[in-house]
């Protein structure tokens, strides 16, 4: 067995020495029942639109391989003929890459001998094992979770909530871990990814220091480029939300009402005013608007002034107006039909919608992103004094 395993070692070494500048080697070994049958090599560089056919073989004699060049590292995958529905990750990357295929499934293939491909099935492994766990949880409680939201359930809400808090808080950190024991790999941006989806405090400084960790190269990939981007917008954000944060005063702004007039903050305010961030397109926007025409009906003639800003655009603008008038959205109303670009979303840090602002008779902002009732009483607190 021990000399076997030499005299592996010893051709895979040969394979290594033979191989030029930028070329590749994917040599894979699958079960015998499997002869004759087509593999193929594709290509997607982390998008379905950009799949493209690399390669094809024929398995002979329990074997197959690819062999070509590529001027940088592509993310791909390979099939199976009949296995169509069971791709397996890997990287097309210079160097000697090893496959196992499992016979069974296919997606459980081992693969290794190059940084990305080492890496891939780790990362594989890693997030199998936490995603068939959640599945568990998911199963388990979900459908209880849906029903106390729907039943305003908030104490079994709440319990259940925490359930799957707790899972993500246990497991986030496992592919951040990832991504410093692997910087200088392309995968550590699916880690980053995962970690993401897991992590669900996420804040500016943390998700940066993660980010800059990654080595050079990996950071100029496409991916690495968007995912820098995109944490450049966010940091760009939190400043904004920090500029616009309860105790400063709110900055002035002005739009285009559904009349054509344009119409700003100032001149909108009462004793106590309401910046209602919303779409018509956004389903939890509409969901919100009973409890605002509620709020609104009740204290309008005490002091309460509402003013929204829509992200609707010219394409929805038709929408937009006959949303107004059919959910009696009595108040003022202005967009700059920009969508997430408008410059008040900008300056005012907004994330997400619905999101509201509270302000007081001065123009400073008392609160913000507070739902109903905390946001009734608020109104309440402010009106009395």
């Amino acid at each position: 067995m021990k000399n076997l395993l030499l005299v592996s070692a010893a051709i895979l070494a040969v394979s290594c020495n033979n191989l030029k500048e930028n070329e590749y080697l994917i040599a894979g070994t699958v079960d015998p029942s499997f002869n004759g049958r087509h593999v193929i090599l594709k290509e997607n560089n982390g998008s379905i639109l950009a799949i493209k056919t690399v390669d094809s073989t024929v398995i002979e004699n329990g074997k197959f391989s690819f062999r070509g060049t590529t001027d940088s590292i592509k993310s791909g995958f390979f099939y199976i003929e009949g296995k169509e529905e069971e791709p397996m990750a890997v990287y097309i990357e210079k160097g000697a890459i090893d496959i196992k295929v499992d016979k069974d499934t296919v997606s459980n293939s081992v693969i290794s001998g190059t940084l990305n491909n080492d890496a891939i099935y780790e990362y594989l492994q890693l997030d199998k094992k936490i995603t068939s766990q959640y599945s568990k949880i998911y199963n388990a409680y979900n459908d209880d979770y849906m029903k106390a939201i729907k039943e305003k359930d908030t104490a079994n809400e709440k319990r259940l909530k925490n359930i799957f808090d707790n899972f993500y808080n246990k497991n986030y950190s496992k592919y951040s871990d990832f991504m410093k024991e692997h910087p200088d790999s392309e995968v550590s941006l699916l880690a980053f990814s995962s970690y993401c989806r897991y992590k669900t405090d996420k804040d500016f400084d943390t998700l940066n220091n993660l980010y800059q960790m990654l080595g050079k190269e990996v950071k100029e990939t496409k991916r690495g480029k968007k995912v820098g981007k995109e944490i450049e917008s966010m940091g760009i954000t939190e400043k904004a939300r920090a500029k616009t944060a309860v105790g400063t005063l709110a900055p002035d702004f002005k739009g285009t009402t559904p009349n054509g007039e344009t119409l700003s903050l100032k001149e909108a305010m009462g004793k106590v005013t309401i910046i209602d961030f919303w779409a018509s397109w956004c389903g939890p926007c509409i969901q919100q608007t009973p409890k605002l025409v509620s709020i609104y009906n009740e204290f309008h003639d005490k002091g309460l002034n509402i003013i929204g800003v829509s992200l609707d655009n010219k394409e929805t603008e038709a929408i937009w107006n006959t949303m107004i008038k059919e959910r009696n959205l009595n108040w003022q109303h202005i967009t700059n039909y920009t969508g997430w670009d408008d410059p008040i979303v900008k300056e005012y840090g907004i994330k997400g919608i619905p999101e509201v602002v509270v302000l007081n008779s001065e123009g400073v902002i008392v609160a913000r992103d507070i739902e109903y009732p905390e946001l009734k009483n608020k109104i309440k607190e402010l009106l009395a004094e």
